[in-house]
Protein backbone atom coordinates (compact mmCIF):
# COMPACT_ATOMS: atom_id res chain seq x y z
CA UNK A 1 0.00 0.00 0.00
CA UNK A 2 2.94 2.29 0.63
CA UNK A 3 3.58 2.22 -3.25
CA UNK A 4 0.31 3.67 -4.28
CA UNK A 5 1.68 7.37 -5.13
CA UNK A 6 4.71 6.14 -7.16
CA UNK A 7 2.70 3.67 -8.69
CA UNK A 8 0.00 6.25 -9.49
CA UNK A 9 2.57 8.59 -10.43
CA UNK A 10 4.28 5.74 -13.06
CA UNK A 11 0.99 5.49 -14.08
CA UNK A 12 0.14 9.49 -15.04
CA UNK A 13 3.87 9.00 -16.37
CA UNK A 14 2.83 6.27 -18.64
CA UNK A 15 -0.33 7.92 -20.02
CA UNK A 16 1.06 11.45 -20.95
CA UNK A 17 3.72 9.24 -22.88
CA UNK A 18 1.63 7.59 -25.02
CA UNK A 19 -0.63 10.22 -25.14
CA UNK A 20 2.09 12.59 -26.69
CA UNK A 21 4.37 9.79 -28.52
CA UNK A 22 1.96 6.46 -29.74
CA UNK A 23 -1.65 7.13 -29.15
CA UNK A 24 -2.20 11.40 -29.93
CA UNK A 25 -4.27 13.64 -27.90
CA UNK A 26 -7.64 13.24 -27.85
CA UNK A 27 -7.92 15.77 -30.67
CA UNK A 28 -5.28 14.33 -32.84
CA UNK A 29 -6.97 10.72 -32.54
CA UNK A 30 -10.82 12.49 -33.69
CA UNK A 31 -8.82 14.05 -36.92
CA UNK A 32 -7.53 10.99 -37.98
CA UNK A 33 -10.51 9.19 -37.92
CA UNK A 34 -12.40 12.24 -39.64
CA UNK A 35 -9.15 11.83 -42.33
CA UNK A 36 -10.17 8.01 -42.80
CA UNK A 37 -13.64 8.86 -43.18
CA UNK A 38 -13.18 11.35 -45.77
CA UNK A 39 -10.84 9.26 -47.69
CA UNK A 40 -13.25 6.81 -47.92
CA UNK A 41 -15.95 8.64 -48.87
CA UNK A 42 -14.48 10.41 -51.73
CA UNK A 43 -12.96 7.23 -53.12
CA UNK A 44 -16.23 5.45 -52.56
CA UNK A 45 -18.16 5.12 -56.29
CA UNK A 46 -20.73 2.89 -58.20
CA UNK A 47 -18.34 -0.10 -58.52
CA UNK A 48 -16.39 0.10 -55.44
CA UNK A 49 -16.18 1.17 -51.92
CA UNK A 50 -12.65 1.87 -50.01
CA UNK A 51 -12.40 1.15 -46.25
CA UNK A 52 -9.76 1.83 -44.35
CA UNK A 53 -9.45 -0.68 -41.25
CA UNK A 54 -6.90 -1.53 -38.80
CA UNK A 55 -5.10 0.65 -36.45
CA UNK A 56 -5.16 3.53 -38.79
CA UNK A 57 -9.09 3.87 -38.99
CA UNK A 58 -8.94 3.35 -35.32
CA UNK A 59 -6.70 6.76 -35.24
CA UNK A 60 -4.00 4.96 -34.00
CA UNK A 61 -0.92 4.93 -36.09
CA UNK A 62 0.99 2.51 -34.18
CA UNK A 63 5.12 1.94 -34.71
CA UNK A 64 5.59 -0.27 -37.86
CA UNK A 65 1.34 -0.62 -39.03
CA UNK A 66 0.77 -1.09 -42.44
CA UNK A 67 -2.27 0.68 -44.14
CA UNK A 68 -5.12 -2.06 -43.72
CA UNK A 69 -7.79 -0.96 -47.17
CA UNK A 70 -10.94 -3.31 -47.93
CA UNK A 71 -11.82 -2.94 -51.52
CA UNK A 72 -15.23 -3.33 -51.25
CA UNK A 73 -16.78 -4.93 -54.37
CA UNK A 74 -20.17 -3.18 -55.07
CA UNK A 75 -21.49 -5.54 -57.48
CA UNK A 76 -22.00 -8.30 -55.24
CA UNK A 77 -25.11 -8.18 -53.29
CA UNK A 78 -24.37 -10.59 -50.95
CA UNK A 79 -27.64 -12.12 -48.33
CA UNK A 80 -28.22 -14.86 -46.00
CA UNK A 81 -31.81 -15.35 -47.18
CA UNK A 82 -33.05 -13.68 -50.30
CA UNK A 83 -35.20 -10.40 -50.35
CA UNK A 84 -38.57 -10.43 -52.11
CA UNK A 85 -38.06 -7.10 -54.26
CA UNK A 86 -34.04 -8.88 -55.18
CA UNK A 87 -33.32 -11.56 -57.52
CA UNK A 88 -29.60 -11.00 -58.69
CA UNK A 89 -27.77 -11.49 -55.79
CA UNK A 90 -25.64 -14.10 -54.16
CA UNK A 91 -26.63 -16.31 -50.56
CA UNK A 92 -24.26 -16.96 -47.87
CA UNK A 93 -24.47 -20.53 -46.71
CA UNK A 94 -22.69 -21.30 -43.61
CA UNK A 95 -23.81 -24.68 -42.43
CA UNK A 96 -21.20 -26.82 -45.37
CA UNK A 97 -18.14 -24.09 -44.08
CA UNK A 98 -16.02 -24.16 -40.88
CA UNK A 99 -16.48 -21.88 -38.08
CA UNK A 100 -15.90 -18.21 -39.47
CA UNK A 101 -16.32 -19.42 -42.91
CA UNK A 102 -19.38 -19.25 -45.18
CA UNK A 103 -19.87 -20.29 -49.28
CA UNK A 104 -21.46 -17.89 -51.25
CA UNK A 105 -24.05 -19.19 -53.62
CA UNK A 106 -24.46 -17.66 -56.90
CA UNK A 107 -28.01 -16.99 -58.20
CA UNK A 108 -28.78 -17.94 -61.87
CA UNK A 109 -29.34 -14.88 -63.41
CA UNK A 110 -26.30 -13.14 -62.26
CA UNK A 111 -23.36 -13.48 -64.29
CA UNK A 112 -19.88 -14.03 -62.26
CA UNK A 113 -16.18 -14.83 -63.06
CA UNK A 114 -16.03 -18.29 -61.74
CA UNK A 115 -18.79 -20.56 -61.57
CA UNK A 116 -18.50 -24.40 -59.61
CA UNK A 117 -20.25 -27.05 -58.60
CA UNK A 118 -19.75 -27.79 -55.14
CA UNK A 119 -19.28 -31.87 -53.76
CA UNK A 120 -21.29 -33.16 -56.90
CA UNK A 121 -24.31 -30.59 -56.11
CA UNK A 122 -26.24 -28.58 -58.56
CA UNK A 123 -25.75 -25.90 -56.21
CA UNK A 124 -23.52 -22.95 -57.82
CA UNK A 125 -20.73 -21.83 -55.26
CA UNK A 126 -18.37 -19.11 -55.90
CA UNK A 127 -14.35 -20.02 -55.51
CA UNK A 128 -12.90 -17.45 -53.48
CA UNK A 129 -9.96 -16.95 -56.21
CA UNK A 130 -12.66 -15.78 -59.06
CA UNK A 131 -12.80 -11.96 -57.57
CA UNK A 132 -9.37 -11.93 -57.10
CA UNK A 133 -8.79 -12.67 -60.67
CA UNK A 134 -11.23 -10.52 -61.92
CA UNK A 135 -10.11 -7.22 -60.16
CA UNK A 136 -6.02 -7.89 -61.07
CA UNK A 137 -7.71 -8.48 -65.24
CA UNK A 138 -9.00 -4.93 -64.46
CA UNK A 139 -5.88 -3.46 -62.65
CA UNK A 140 -2.72 -3.93 -65.08
CA UNK A 141 -1.76 -0.44 -64.40
CA UNK A 142 -0.97 -1.02 -61.33
CA UNK A 143 0.58 -4.22 -61.51
CA UNK A 144 4.15 -1.93 -61.01
CA UNK A 145 3.00 -1.11 -57.63
CA UNK A 146 1.18 -4.05 -56.16
CA UNK A 147 2.04 -7.52 -55.63
CA UNK A 148 -0.82 -10.16 -54.93
CA UNK A 149 -0.21 -12.23 -51.72
CA UNK A 150 -3.05 -14.52 -50.79
CA UNK A 151 -6.25 -12.37 -50.65
CA UNK A 152 -4.18 -9.06 -50.52
CA UNK A 153 -2.51 -6.44 -52.59
CA UNK A 154 0.71 -5.28 -50.92
CA UNK A 155 2.64 -2.04 -52.02
CA UNK A 156 5.98 -1.35 -50.02
CA UNK A 157 6.16 2.09 -52.70
CA UNK A 158 2.90 3.27 -51.25
CA UNK A 159 3.31 3.35 -47.72
CA UNK A 160 3.22 -0.02 -46.92
CA UNK A 161 -0.23 -0.50 -48.03
CA UNK A 162 -2.18 -3.92 -47.89
CA UNK A 163 -5.25 -4.03 -49.81
CA UNK A 164 -7.86 -6.61 -49.20
CA UNK A 165 -10.98 -7.52 -51.73
CA UNK A 166 -13.94 -8.18 -50.09
CA UNK A 167 -17.49 -8.46 -50.35
CA UNK A 168 -20.64 -7.49 -48.14
CA UNK A 169 -23.57 -9.59 -46.61
CA UNK A 170 -26.02 -6.97 -45.94
CA UNK A 171 -27.49 -8.60 -43.23
CA UNK A 172 -25.84 -9.82 -40.09
CA UNK A 173 -25.12 -13.84 -39.90
CA UNK A 174 -27.18 -16.11 -37.71
CA UNK A 175 -23.92 -18.03 -36.61
CA UNK A 176 -23.35 -14.34 -34.85
CA UNK A 177 -26.79 -13.47 -33.37
CA UNK A 178 -25.46 -14.82 -29.74
CA UNK A 179 -23.47 -12.30 -29.74
CA UNK A 180 -26.38 -9.66 -30.46
CA UNK A 181 -28.18 -10.80 -26.92
CA UNK A 182 -25.37 -12.45 -24.91
CA UNK A 183 -25.28 -11.34 -21.46
CA UNK A 184 -22.29 -8.70 -20.45
CA UNK A 185 -21.26 -8.15 -17.05
CA UNK A 186 -19.51 -4.75 -17.86
CA UNK A 187 -22.36 -3.31 -19.87
CA UNK A 188 -20.11 -3.06 -22.65
CA UNK A 189 -20.55 -2.50 -25.31
CA UNK A 190 -23.81 -1.13 -24.83
CA UNK A 191 -27.27 -1.58 -26.69
CA UNK A 192 -27.04 2.12 -28.36
CA UNK A 193 -23.70 0.36 -30.33
CA UNK A 194 -25.45 -3.05 -31.42
CA UNK A 195 -27.93 -2.03 -33.65
CA UNK A 196 -25.31 0.19 -35.30
CA UNK A 197 -23.37 -2.30 -35.53
CA UNK A 198 -25.60 -4.79 -37.20
CA UNK A 199 -26.99 -2.36 -40.18
CA UNK A 200 -23.06 -2.27 -41.33
CA UNK A 201 -23.23 -6.29 -41.94
CA UNK A 202 -20.21 -7.93 -42.20
CA UNK A 203 -17.65 -8.50 -45.28
CA UNK A 204 -16.45 -11.40 -46.50
CA UNK A 205 -12.79 -11.64 -47.76
CA UNK A 206 -11.20 -14.38 -50.29
CA UNK A 207 -9.71 -16.70 -48.01
CA UNK A 208 -10.69 -20.50 -47.12
CA UNK A 209 -9.63 -22.78 -44.11
CA UNK A 210 -6.35 -24.42 -44.06
CA UNK A 211 -7.46 -27.24 -42.06
CA UNK A 212 -7.92 -30.03 -45.50
CA UNK A 213 -5.92 -28.23 -47.77
CA UNK A 214 -2.50 -26.42 -47.16
CA UNK A 215 -3.94 -23.94 -50.43
CA UNK A 216 -7.12 -23.08 -48.35
CA UNK A 217 -10.77 -24.23 -48.73
CA UNK A 218 -11.16 -23.03 -52.65
CA UNK A 219 -15.05 -22.00 -51.84
CA UNK A 220 -14.92 -20.83 -48.39
CA UNK A 221 -14.64 -17.41 -47.55
CA UNK A 222 -13.69 -15.67 -44.25
CA UNK A 223 -15.74 -13.47 -42.05
CA UNK A 224 -14.43 -10.04 -41.46
CA UNK A 225 -15.82 -7.80 -38.78
CA UNK A 226 -13.32 -5.14 -39.57
CA UNK A 227 -16.05 -2.41 -39.40
CA UNK A 228 -17.61 -3.96 -36.18
CA UNK A 229 -14.00 -3.71 -34.28
CA UNK A 230 -14.14 -0.22 -35.47
CA UNK A 231 -17.27 0.77 -34.43
CA UNK A 232 -16.50 -0.66 -30.95
CA UNK A 233 -12.99 1.16 -30.79
CA UNK A 234 -15.02 4.28 -31.50
CA UNK A 235 -17.08 3.75 -28.21
CA UNK A 236 -13.54 3.73 -26.13
CA UNK A 237 -13.11 6.62 -24.11
CA UNK A 238 -9.51 8.34 -24.37
CA UNK A 239 -8.15 6.14 -21.52
CA UNK A 240 -8.49 3.20 -22.60
CA UNK A 241 -7.20 4.17 -26.20
CA UNK A 242 -3.47 3.88 -24.49
CA UNK A 243 -4.18 0.58 -22.62
CA UNK A 244 -5.49 -0.84 -26.48
CA UNK A 245 -2.88 0.12 -27.83
CA UNK A 246 -0.46 -1.39 -25.53
CA UNK A 247 -1.94 -4.41 -25.37
CA UNK A 248 -1.40 -4.20 -29.21
CA UNK A 249 2.25 -3.15 -29.19
CA UNK A 250 2.73 -6.41 -26.82
CA UNK A 251 1.01 -8.79 -28.80
CA UNK A 252 3.70 -7.20 -31.69
CA UNK A 253 6.51 -6.87 -29.91
CA UNK A 254 6.76 -9.60 -27.66
CA UNK A 255 4.27 -12.28 -28.94
CA UNK A 256 4.34 -12.37 -31.90
CA UNK A 257 8.13 -12.72 -31.64
CA UNK A 258 7.55 -16.24 -29.69
CA UNK A 259 8.23 -19.24 -32.19
CA UNK A 260 5.57 -21.07 -30.89
CA UNK A 261 2.71 -18.07 -30.44
CA UNK A 262 3.43 -16.32 -33.33
CA UNK A 263 0.53 -15.51 -35.12
CA UNK A 264 -1.44 -17.03 -32.76
CA UNK A 265 -3.66 -14.09 -32.06
CA UNK A 266 -4.79 -11.59 -33.97
CA UNK A 267 -4.75 -7.74 -32.74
Amino acid sequence: MHNQPEMKAVSVQLYKYLCDEIVGSEKVVRYKRLYCKLHDDLLNNSENAFIISGSMAEGLTLPGSDIDIMLLDKFCEVYENRPLHKEDVIILETENALPGFALLKKAEELEFPIKHNFDGTLIACIANSGILESQCDTEDDDDEFFEVHGPNWSSSLLHDIDMVICVKCQTWPTVSHKWLCRYRTSGWPSHGIIPNIVSHGVLLVPVGSKSLNSEGHPFEWRFSFSTSEKLLVYSFNHTQLPCYSLLKLFLKEVVDEDNILNKRLCS
